[in-house]
């Protein structure tokens, strides 16, 4: 099927939806700005934004913020802490649904996307395969999902959610 072609031990690529997915052997896949084309551990421009210990708010020095960004994470520059936007008060203002506990900054920051990756049939990874995660990714499977023998799973910075509607199964030192 050409809208959903099988991912084997490759980059992730658009249109992030594939009938299986298979990664086995030494093969590594990294899922982030590298791989894919959205605002994923993204520095967007020049722009400065004032982060206030203790406060929920974000104040943009210059240019305005998207309108979409609810839902959206950031963190200031060198950050390690993300936070999730939870509403667009101006072009120049933010809330985060948490308050921002590093010390009041103000620098240029990094906004994530969240990624959603479909797998129509089965999800495997297996025989010291590796899977990066930078950011937040879900991955859908309508089938099963494997995970076995040696295969590391590294969330480097986000969250990973599996989700299947088969069986999932872990195994072999995975």
């Amino acid at each position: 099927n050409g809208s959903y072609p099988d991912f084997t031990s490759g980059s992730v690529v658009a249109p992030y939806q594939y009938c299986n997915w298979t990664e086995t052997g030494t093969t590594a896949v990294t899922i982030d700005t590298k791989n894919l084309p959205l605002r994923t551990n993204v520095t967007l421009g020049t722009s400065q934004a004032t982060f206030t210990n203790a406060s929920a708010l974000v104040t943009l020095s210059s240019g305005s913020w998207p309108s979409s960004l609810t839902g959206e994470r950031i963190t200031a520059d060198g950050g390690t802490t993300w936070y999730t936007v939870s509403a667009v008060n101006s072009s120049t203002q933010i809330t985060l649904t948490a308050n921002y506990t590093g010390a009041t900054t103000t620098s240029n920051y990094s906004l994530t996307s969240p990624v959603t990756i479909w797998v129509a049939k089965d999800f495997k990874m297996e025989n010291a395969a590796t899977l990066d995660i930078r950011g937040n990714v879900t991955i859908n499977v309508r089938g099963n999902a494997v995970i076995k023998g040696n295969t590391i799973v590294t969330i480097t910075t986000g969250a990973l959610t599996l989700q299947t509607v088969g069986d999932f199964t872990l195994k072999n030192q995975a």
